[in-house]
This record gives C-alpha cells, sequence and structure tokens, in this order.
C-alpha cells in the first residue's frame, strides 16, 4: 500500500517515464482511510517520497500544500555494482506528478506559499504550522481556501 492511498479514492499516485518514453502509472485504490480535509507541509528540505506524496495530494484535490517549493528530487536511480566493491548509479526514469509535471529540480509548488525565515527559526516561530492551523480551521469550518 503507498500512504496517498489512505487519503485518495482512486485517481493517480504518481507515474514513472523512461528514456524511450514508457510510462509506468501507479493508481490508489478505491476506498479511503478518512475524508476529513487534509494540509501538507512542505520546503526545500522535501525531496523524493514526500514530493511523490504532496504531489499526488495536490493534483488530485485531496490535500492543501502550504509552505515553500520542495528540493526537486524526482529521478529513480539504479545502483549497478562494479569491481572492487565499486558502484555506479545510473537513472532509469524519472517521476510525473498525475498532472504529468515533472518534479525533477523544479520540486512541487505549495498552494499558499509561507517562507520560514532563519529568525523564525531561531524565535521557534513556526510560521507554516501556524498557516497549516488556520487553513485546517476554515476547511473544517465549510470556508473557501483560495491559494497564495
Amino acid at each position: 500500500m503507498y500512504i496517498p492511498e489512505l487519503f485518495l479514492d482512486g485517481g493517480t499516485i504518481v507515474s514513472t517515464v523512461d528514456r524511450d518514453g514508457y510510462k509506468e502509472t501507479q493508481r490508489a485504490s478505491a476506498g479511503v482511510y478518512t475524508n476529513k480535509p487534509v494540509v501538507v507541509l512542505i520546503n526545500k528540505g522535501s525531496a523524493s517520497a514526500s514530493e511523490i506524496f504532496s504531489g499526488a495530494m495536490k493534483d488530485n484535490h485531496r490535500a492543501v500544500i502550504i509552505g515553500e517549493q520542495s528540493f526537486g528530487k524526482g529521478l529513480v536511480q539504479e545502483i549497478n555494482k562494479l569491481p572492487y566493491e565499486a558502484g555506479i548509479n545510473i537513472t532509469i526514469q524519472k517521476y510525473l506528478t498525475p498532472n504529468g509535471t515533472d518534479i525533477n529540480k523544479k520540486g512541487i509548488t505549495p498552494d499558499i506559499e509561507v517562507k520560514l525565515t532563519e529568525e523564525d527559526v531561531k524565535n521557534k516561530n513556526d510560521v507554516q504550522l501556524k498557516k497549516a492551523i488556520e487553513v485546517l480551521s476554515k476547511m473544517t469550518n465549510g470556508q473557501e481556501i483560495a491559494a497564495q
């Protein structure tokens, strides 16, 4: 089971495409663990699996993504062993969000951008978490949330 399947009632989770254009798509099965509103926090440290998750949630209109642009690690790599305990990583595919967006070197763009400054970190002022709580509160009260 993929984590997005807990939240998605069907729909695409992620696709991979190789250099020849062969595309494989992973879909969520029908039935979900919860239909409650979801907010996902991302930042420049969010990479790979967290980008697949946030991309699936965003493109399926299942969550509001808050924070900063993610890292952009959207490649599938294969380790090939070489003699003398050496090895080489070879990129064999790239990840695409359900809408077909290539996340490599681009990342996931949040629906609501909230930058966390060094001053915020120093003062333990998590403005991203505060915004997420505010948005989630509005969502649970039935209010529309506009991208910012």
